[in-house]
């Protein structure tokens, strides 16, 4: 149950982060021995920022549109 609610969480963040910022690219991946997903947020020449969602998630109460948010709070840092 708990990589049903990773990979929903994951989608919310996203769709969220579209939302934003439509102008993004986005990708959510997970490594081959890895148990995590990561979020990759380009500025469109390269990658500007690079997390592990489940920490992402974690800083934002669980709260995908909130992660989404931070993400791009990072991403101006």
């Amino acid at each position: 149950m708990h990589r049903v609610q990773r990979d929903e969480s994951a989608w919310q963040v996203l769709t969220a982060l579209h939302q934003l910022r439509p102008d993004l690219p986005v990708a959510v991946f997970g490594e081959r021995c890895d148990l995590g997903l990561y979020l990759d947020v380009g500025d469109g020449s390269d990658i500007s920022g690079h997390w592990f969602l489940d920490g992402l998630l974690h800083r934002a109460g669980q709260d995908p549109a909130c992660a989404a948010a931070l993400a791009i709070a990072d991403l101006k840092r």
